[in-house]
């Protein structure tokens, strides 16, 4: 009938949330996908599963189960909006932010902002609770002969003793 052909290892069949049949395939003791050319029944039982015999996670979901989700805040999706999340069987479940953006969702602009964070003289910071603590956002200025010795929290001025356009005259 309606049932999974026998590409399939049929395991166990049980009826979807809509009312049709679908089939269990262990792939190591996850994954509940439904007859091939269907979508995945997925959720946090089973993890956020798709392909034709739950082989790949959903967008967004991450870890050898699937379970782990992409972090986003605000309903901007997936890293805010700003960033890209690895995800898929092999993912770790972490935002990689876009260019001046920070923290572990991309929803913090960076100091001086997003467009020339930390005015183009440092590093923006993505932050760690620690220890050490290091706020996401912040800026670590640079401190070297070729781009100047600038001061925290914006790199916006020279540290205490240097001097010139640059601040890089002692």
């Amino acid at each position: 009938g309606d049932y999974c052909t026998s590409a399939y290892v049929e395991t166990q069949v049980e009826a979807c949330s809509w009312g049709a049949p679908s089939q269990f395939t262990p792939l190591g003791g996850t994954g509940k996908c439904t007859c091939p050319g269907s979508t995945v029944v997925s959720g946090a039982e089973f993890g956020y599963l798709t392909g034709s015999a739950c082989e790949k996670c959903l967008p967004g979901y991450a870890g050898s189960d699937c379970k782990t989700v992409c972090p986003g805040v605000g309903g901007l999706g997936i890293c805010s909006g700003h960033g890209a999340c690895e995800d898929g069987r092999s993912g770790t479940g972490r935002c990689v932010c876009e260019w001046g953006y920070a923290g572990s969702a991309c929803d913090v602009v960076c100091t001086g902002g997003y467009v020339l964070p930390c005015n183009g003289r440092g590093k923006c910071q993505q932050g760690d609770p620690g220890p050490p603590l290091i706020i996401a956002g912040s800026c670590i200025c640079s401190e070297n002969d070729v781009e100047g010795y600038w001061a925290t929290p914006d790199c916006a001025s020279c540290l205490i003793g240097w001097s010139g356009t640059k601040c890089n005259i002692r």
